[in-house]
């Protein structure tokens, strides 16, 4: 899947094609094989049962937590990876 810059790109590259076709009407034909390239790399994206699968996969408990709340946030467990680009807590003294 594209990431958000490469979408971006493409949809320059679509709005180029259709400033062609505007300026010079004899070059649609390629302006629009341009048009129909880029749509074919940006291809279909996720289905909702995909991305739900996802989030299920990466936020263990996600799913359950779903019933209950559509506004569960997932946070990282101290053994994930990013755990460690999280600031330290800091420790209350009494």
């Amino acid at each position: 899947m594209p990431i958000a810059r490469d979408v971006a790109s493409l949809d320059h590259i679509i709005e180029f094609a259709h400033e062609i076709t505007d300026a010079r009407p004899s070059c649609a034909g390629m302006a629009s094989d341009i048009v129909t390239w880029s749509n074919a790399i940006r291809g279909p994206g996720p289905r909702h049962e995909e991305l739900t699968a996802l989030v299920d996969a990466t936020c263990p408990g996600r799913s359950e937590k779903r019933e209950h709340s559509s506004s569960t946030v997932c946070v990282p467990s101290s053994t994930s990876p990013k755990a460690d680009l999280a600031p330290p807590r800091s420790k209350r003294r009494s």
